[in-house]
Parts: structure tokens; C-alpha cells; sequence
């Protein structure tokens, strides 16, 4: 269904689990880290199972385009801000 998408799932989260082997115990006591955690599960099954639904039936199209639009980029947002933090603190 989605080729690329699900390629680049199975990528990020090979790379994702020898980075955090090379720091286990770093990443496991920052907060940065569980941020992440907790949010790329909630991403991913909004992207997987949300977002194609038929989901806010009452409201109009542009308006539940924006809302799920939104909600997807803020979303994905918390989680490369997440893990871009994790690096920092």
C-alpha cells in the first residue's frame, strides 16, 4: 500500500535501535529520550490508522484536512524535536 513509507519506518527504526545500543544508559535516564518513545508510537498509528479514516464526519473537508494535518505535523514534530534534544541533554 505504502512502499516508501513502510521502507523508511523499517530504516528509521534499525538505525534508531543501534544508536540507542551505542548509548543504552544515557538514553534510558533522559527525558528526551522517553518524550520520543511515547510520541513515535502515537505518530505512527495516527499516520496508520487515523488519517485515512473517516473520522470528524461533521466537520467540512478543508477544515478536517487542516485539523488532521496539523495534528500529523505537530506530531512528527514533537518527535524529531525529541530526538534531536536527546543529543543535548
Amino acid at each position: 500500500d505504502r512502499p516508501w513509507l513502510v521502507g523508511a519506518i523499517a530504516v528509521m527504526l534499525s538505525t534508531g535501535v543501534l544508536l540507542f545500543l551505542s548509548e543504552a544508559i544515557k538514553c534510558f535516564y533522559n527525558t528526551s529520550f522517553w518524550v520520543k518513545m511515547i510520541t513515535l508510537p502515537v505518530a505512527l498509528a495516527f499516520t496508520f490508522l487515523v488519517r485515512d479514516r473517516q473520522i470528524l464526519n461533521g466537520v467540512p473537508p478543508v477544515t478536517r484536512g487542516r485539523m488532521l494535518g496539523t495534528a500529523s505535523m505537530v506530531l512528527w514534530f514533537v518527535v524529531a524535536a525529541a530526538g534531536r534534544w536527546i543529543g543535548y541533554s
